[in-house]
């Protein structure tokens, strides 16, 4: 619980016996600094999140004094317009809501108007890769903070020291939308307004199989639909496979009917029973495509039909196969080593602190690189490494696609960036390395 301290020089000893009075124990949680104009200023750990109570006056008891706060270790002012005989923080779970606390092991799929869609890979809370497209990926590091039940935003760093700010507003835990762009400060993040650049968000566990087979849902029943007609974003969640809720760019919401046909693994369409307006979707990617929609040329209950039909883009969360039973692909790598047969042999080891090393031999002599890793498995056989190289000049990424057999062994697609741009595609097959000595 907080420590209450002063918030006029008038009312220091009157707020101190409400806090104590009501079970404050001093010197723990954040300290509560009290200003003028019922001004309550303090520090929240990183991570963390509290609600600011008031204490009624006259009354006794608590109640609530504007919104959760969400830790940024940094100065955090909240104002009171009522006030109250006291002050206390209460500590709340941040994980309540759809936003994340930390991004470390997911991948955030950002949709753009093409539908195309772009990889922000967090490799850990602090560190990852963007995949921009197949020919460019920039390291970075990052500051991520949970702003709200369903928002949060991050600082990226490049490596070459530019910034750009991204900001999240789930819909649910898998969908929302996703804002980006370049700043200076990133203290002056708070003055950012409307940003230039963003769209659809899908955050996936995990990585995402680039290359996969597409494929429609089977069935709607359980599934949510996000879609984007230019900014305008409609969200479909369907409660069975053939009712839906539907909330609009409003923000009103309806129950609505709907028919649903799968016609191959990338095109699907959606009849609505209210207007008959029918849906064409086309899947681009995994968990992303285009919509187009197509009016009747009888109109339903005597509505006139839409002058423009809609079209944009949707997203829908990607599914994952089980992965298969057995050690391989393994849970992690952690302590492992995989000898990668390409061009030349390379033994990669994999410690446990996220660190690891490359050997091969270059021109008679071995080559030790060090370098930091991120796995997840994908599914199925399937599974992916990144390693990025902090301790090389350049921006280095290697992001390799593995598809493992029974003993371990297997092949292998690793797509490599250089100072941002393509460093080339290699494919081979890949071997347990011996234990180490």
């Amino acid at each position: 619980m907080p420590l209450v301290t002063s918030m006029t020089r008038a009312c220091v000893r009157g707020l101190l016996l409400a806090g104590l009075g009501s079970g404050v124990v001093m010197g723990q949680g954040p300290l509560l600094d009290f200003r003028e104009k019922r001004q309550v200023r303090f520090v929240a750990p990183e991570g963390s999140a509290w609600q600011l109570e008031r204490a009624k006056n006259g009354v006794g008891g608590w109640e609530r004094a504007g919104g959760v706060v969400y830790g940024r270790g940094k100065p955090v002012v909240v104002e009171d317009t009522v006030g109250g005989a006291g002050y206390r923080l209460v500590s709340v779970d941040p994980a309540e809501g759809n936003a994340l606390v930390k991004p470390g092991g997911w991948t955030a799929l950002l949709v753009r108007g093409s539908g195309g869609a772009s990889e922000m890979v967090f490799m850990t809370d602090r560190e990852g890769f963007y995949r921009m497209d197949a020919g460019h990926a920039r390291g970075f590091t990052c500051e991520w903070v949970k702003t709200g039940r369903d928002g949060a935003e991050a600082v990226l760093t490049w490596t070459d020291g530019t910034r750009a700010l991204l900001r999240v507003e789930m819909a649910s835990r898998q969908v929302g939308r996703w804002w980006m762009e370049t700043i200076g400060d990133p203290d002056g993040i708070g003055a950012v307004g409307e940003m230039v650049d963003g769209g659809l968000l899908q955050m996936v566990e995990g990585r995402v199989v680039r290359g996969a087979v597409l494929a429609m849902p089977e069935s709607t029943e359980g599934r949510e639909f996000l879609f984007d007609e230019g900014g305008a974003v409609t969200a479909l969640r369907f409660s069975d496979a053939l009712h839906a809720e539907v909330t609009l760019p409003s923000g009103k919401g309806a129950a609505q009917g709907f028919m649903y046909e799968r016609e191959s693994g990338s095109r699907a369409r959606l009849h609505s029973d209210a207007d008959g307006v029918e849906m064409l979707l086309e899947l681009l990617a995994p968990g992303v495509g285009v919509f187009e929609e197509v009016v009747p040329a009888q109109p339903v209950g005597g509505m006139p039909p839409l002058a423009v039909p809609r079209r944009g883009v949707f997203t829908t969360p990607v599914e994952r196969t089980a992965v298969r039973d057995g050690d391989c692909p393994p849970p992690s790598l952690s302590d492992l080593g995989l000898v990668v047969h390409g061009s030349s042999p390379c033994t990669l080891r994999f410690n446990a602190d996220g660190t690891g090393t490359a050997t091969k031999e270059v021109n008679g002599s071995v080559e030790v690189t060090a370098f930091t890793w991120a796995y997840a498995r994908t599914g199925g056989t399937g599974a992916s490494v990144a390693l990025t190289f902090p301790g090389v000049s350049r921006d280095l990424i290697d992001d390799y696609q593995l598809d493992f057999t029974s003993d371990c062994g297997g092949r292998f697609r690793r797509d490599s960036y250089a100072s941002g741009s393509s460093a080339g595609v290699m494919s081979g097959t890949f071997t347990p390395a011996p234990a180490a000595r």
